[in-house]
Formats: structure tokens, sequence, C-alpha cells
């Protein structure tokens, strides 16, 4: 299946069980084309944080995350709806899916 294919049918799921927080690994083993979960943020309108390296969430539901990027790490905080794409926080999970209610 095409990136915006998937997108559509995971948004429908998201708002249909009124998800709060959608975590989605960095990219698929099988094509690799590192586009669903941006396109399921756009689909959203959700803001998103890519390339994730380490996750805290707060018990008030915000979201403190830490990302690679070019030259080091930026840590940034989250507060509303939010699409997460993780790398390297669990090698093990990170072509999985995980999804966050209230």
């Amino acid at each position: 299946m095409q990136p915006l294919a998937v997108a559509k049918i995971l948004k429908h799921f998201v708002q249909r069980d009124n998800y709060d927080m959608v975590l989605l690994g960095k990219q698929a083993i099988d094509d690799d084309y590192n586009q669903t979960a941006q396109m399921l943020a756009g689909l959203l309108g959700w803001p998103q944080a890519t390339f994730l390296s380490k996750l805290e969430v707060g018990a008030d539901k915000t979201v403190k995350a830490t990302r690679e990027v070019d030259g080091g790490l930026q840590t940034v905080l989250l507060l509303s709806d939010i699409m997460l794409i993780l790398f390297g926080i669990a090698e093990h999970e990170a072509s999985s899916s995980f999804f966050m209610r209230s």
C-alpha cells in the first residue's frame, strides 16, 4: 500500500477512537518511504515531532521530546494532540504503531 492510503486508514481509526497521541516508527522495512507518519499528521492537522531519541509524558499529558537534528539534539515541549515519529528509542518497536487515548 502507498503511504497516503495507509495514512488515510490510520486517520479513520484515530478520529473514530478519539486518540490524543500517535506514535509511529520512522520507516517501514518493506518500502522505506518514511512518509506515512508525516502524511497522517498533516491529514489530522496535528503537530509532529520526528526522529525522537527520548520521550517523556507528564501527568498533565504534556510531552517532552528529544529529537536528533543536524549538529546534536533538540528538546521540544508538545502541549496538544500530537504525532510522534520514533527513531532509536526501542529498535524492536520502531516499526510498530502506538495510540494513546485519554
